[in-house]
């Protein structure tokens, strides 16, 4: 075989190894993210609590409903805030319908991040499937803005803080037939109980009340249409301070002024005097007994 045949065939196959190496160092760092469907993303988010759900929308999307326990980084400031996130962890990435998501699956695949899944449909379809999520409410009283949380898997709409009703309230709905239900944080410095909870003029059919001591979680559950949710309560802002405790009222006296130093040293000296007269009579006492013996 003539010598520069040979050593063009050499050649080739050597640079054919290193692209196959090369692509197998691209595979070991890191693999392309996952697209999962909104059924996988909620069964990792329901057996996996180290999961991070990613949000990359903008704020007043996230305030309009999120998956619980969302971060929120839009995506344009992905890049600038990916310091934030942690490369070990499983990373799930979810925004409208799965455009925004899929971009920055990309990029954190591109910052060596190996463990990401994009929810390939959205929030959307997660709403559709009849999935939960929470929706932050502000309400502003006496110039503070306090945090409503419904936690549904229905949508939610024409909420509403009444101070004259003492009353929270909005619409739930959902498909016909299926058993809705919702999650309240309420508060306490906002709206104080006991509460009552209707839902369409009507007791739930399921209510669960709980307390970590600065807000209240109700939860209740009802079958799905159109209902007005009424959340009633007794006092509206912080509670009042307890009453003062009845009892025996004890005068103090205001203390009179120190003793003088001069007051002190005669004081002293007297004592002192008291003390020897008194050793003195102890010994003369002491010696006329022995005598008399």
């Amino acid at each position: 075989m003539n010598r520069k045949v040979l050593l063009t065939v050499l050649l080739s196959m050597c640079f054919l190894s290193a692209m196959s190496l090369a692509q197998f160092m691209v595979s070991v760092r890191a693999s392309p993210y996952t697209n999962v469907s909104v059924s996988e993303a909620k069964e990792m988010i329901d057996t996996n609590p180290d999961l991070v759900i990613l949000d990359v929308r903008y704020q007043y999307e996230y305030e309009s409903g999120h998956i619980k326990n969302a971060i929120l980084i839009p995506l344009p400031e992905l890049e600038g805030r990916i310091g934030e996130l942690d490369k070990e962890k499983e990373t799930l990435v979810y925004c409208k319908a799965g455009g925004r998501s899929a971009t920055a699956s990309g990029i954190l695949d591109d910052h060596g991040f190996t463990k990401v899944y994009n929810m390939w449909d959205g929030i959307t379809s997660w709403i559709s499937a009849g999935y939960p999520i929470e929706i932050l409410f502000g309400v502003v009283l006496e110039e503070k803005t306090y945090t409503v949380a419904t936690f549904c898997n229905s949508t939610v709409s024409g909420f509403d803080f009444s101070q004259p009703l003492k009353q929270i309230s909005f619409d739930v709905a959902g498909s016909d037939g299926t058993v809705g239900f919702c999650n309240v944080s309420v508060p306490n410095v906002l709206l104080g109980g006991p509460y009552t909870v209707l839902v369409g003029d009507q007791l739930p059919a399921v209510l669960l009340e709980t307390s970590n001591g600065t807000h209240t979680f109700l939860y209740f559950s009802y079958f799905h249409s159109i209902h007005k949710v009424q959340i009633v309560g007794t006092r509206v802002g912080p509670p009042p301070p307890p009453p003062a405790v009845g009892g025996i009222v004890v005068s103090i006296a205001k203390p009179e002024s120190p003793t003088s130093s001069n007051e002190t040293v005669l004081i002293t000296i007297l004592l002192l005097a008291v003390t020897v007269v008194f050793v003195k009579f102890r010994k003369k006492e002491k010696e006329g007994k022995e005598l008399t013996s």
